[in-house]
């Protein structure tokens, strides 16, 4: 059932938390759960807030994980150490395309917001690469969106 499937999200939600030291799944749990199940299987136009914010905590953790992000003292924000290897990136922005659901939309692109926004010193050089490579992006969209008659949803991309 729809209650059933939201509860699992959360239960799922709760047991990796990147600022944490101890989770609760064996290593490489939380990087097959991502990659195999959450990247495959989640119907992206129909998700729920509830399958986003496990998607979106899964999405930090198996990034830090890679080390492609590194989360600040807080433990509250993270850096990006390695904008073109995040893994589930291409999936994030189908997201912030694609979902029907507002809240869904609006976290999934503040969370594109952050990555561009929040380098390591290490990526400062390439900034300017990362906001081209957004701005093309989004160009691309909206020429197919107007391509398509204005319907986003019927994008390849």
């Amino acid at each position: 059932s729809m209650k059933e499937r939201e509860l699992t999200f959360k239960a799922f939600r709760r047991m990796v938390y990147a600022g944490r030291s101890t989770i609760y799944l064996q290593d490489e749990v939380p990087q097959i759960l991502f990659t195999k199940h959450m990247m495959q299987d989640l119907q992206i136009a129909s998700m729920t807030l509830s399958a986003y914010e496990c998607w979106e905590r899964y999405f930090v953790f198996v990034n830090c994980g890679a080390q492609h992000l590194q989360m600040l003292e807080n433990n509250k924000s993270f850096m990006v150490n390695s904008y073109e290897q995040l893994v589930g990136l291409d999936m994030l922005w189908q997201i912030a395309l694609s979902c029907r659901d507002d809240a869904v939309h609006k976290k999934s692109t503040e969370l594109i917001n952050k990555i561009c926004n929040r380098v390591s010193a290490e990526l400062k050089d390439q900034l300017a690469a990362i906001r081209q490579s957004v701005l093309e992006k989004i160009m691309n969209e909206l020429l197919a969106s107007v391509e398509n008659g204005g319907d986003a949803q019927d994008s390849d991309k």
